[in-house]
């Protein structure tokens, strides 16, 4: 073989791995600097499709900020208060809430100039948010006081408090059947609430402490982590199967394009990532 192709050949044998993975790390973007100050223990994200925005939010550092999706640079610190626990964004007007865990509130931010548009007294240790795509509301589950806080997304008002079951932990929406489920990390249950009526229909028991929840619209099945992952039918309100997807289920991501639930599993010595289909677990995969 000659020099020339040889050299060939050695470059393209380089650059086929890159080609076919087509995934790196772009950037680290550290949090504290001159712009955003001391954030600490950041645990929060929201992302804003109308301005390619991404939102950040910390357990120490008084503040929100936003990240230019385009450019990966931070362009905006949002002054609010301490312990943002969770990042909602509201679709329809544009809008952000950040849950507070240790103020009680939420903040409600413009998601056009990035400012304050107001704050909210909620309930007790407000832990998670869900947005109700078709009655334009926003649900925050108070892990403290065992209730649910409803938000109107134009007016930025207290429409009603749902109470639920005994530490409302995780929320998500049901956009097909217009359902909100809780979570309720401490009785092992699952209250349905009526996202029209803003009552609770019924109350699904599960095992094992439930601390995380996901919705899959094709299937229109909630999946929550608890003992193991429990499939509930999103139109009957029932528990459909018990999936063992390894032990201590603690954080769910739902797969669209192939319809996959993924379940991280959280417990010593068996770090791992559980992969879902709509019927059975496909692969565990060691972290």
């Amino acid at each position: 073989m000659s020099i020339k192709k040889r050299n060939v050949f050695i470059i393209i044998a380089l650059i086929l791995p890159i080609i076919s993975s087509a995934q790196w790390l772009e950037t680290t973007i550290p949090v504290p600097d001159s712009l955003c100050g001391f954030i600490k223990y950041p645990q929060a994200f929201a992302y804003n499709s109308t301005n390619n925005t991404v939102y950040v939010a910390g357990d120490t550092g008084c503040y929100v900020f936003a990240i230019d999706g385009a450019t990966d640079q931070k362009i905006a610190r949002i002054p609010t208060d301490s312990g943002t626990i969770a990042l909602c964004w509201n679709s329809t007007n544009n809008k952000v809430y950040a849950a507070h865990h240790y103020e009680d509130k939420v903040t409600v931010i413009d998601g056009v100039t990035n400012t304050v548009i107001t704050n909210l007294i909620v309930g007790d240790y407000p832990y998670a948010l869900t947005y109700n795509t078709s009655s334009n509301k926003i649900y925050c589950a108070n892990g403290g006081s065992d209730c649910v806080t409803v938000i109107d997304g134009i007016g930025d008002s207290v429409v009603t408090v749902i109470p639920v079951g005994n530490g409302p932990w995780a929320l998500t929406y049901n956009a097909i059947n217009n359902k909100v489920y809780c979570a309720n990390h401490f009785d092992n249950s699952v209250s349905i609430i009526d996202g029209s009526g803003d009552s609770v229909i019924t109350t699904v028991d599960v095992e094992g402490c439930p601390q995380a929840l996901i919705y899959n619209e094709r299937n229109n099945s909630v999946y929550c982590a608890c003992s193991w992952v429990t499939v509930i039918d999103g139109a009957g309100d029932s528990i459909t199967t018990n999936i063992n997807a390894g032990p201590a289920p603690f954080v769910l991501a739902y797969n669209h394009t192939n319809n996959k639930v993924y379940s991280v599993n959280q417990i010593f010595d068996y770090d791992s990532v559980s992969v879902i289909t709509t019927i059975s677990i496909a692969l565990t995969v060691g972290i």
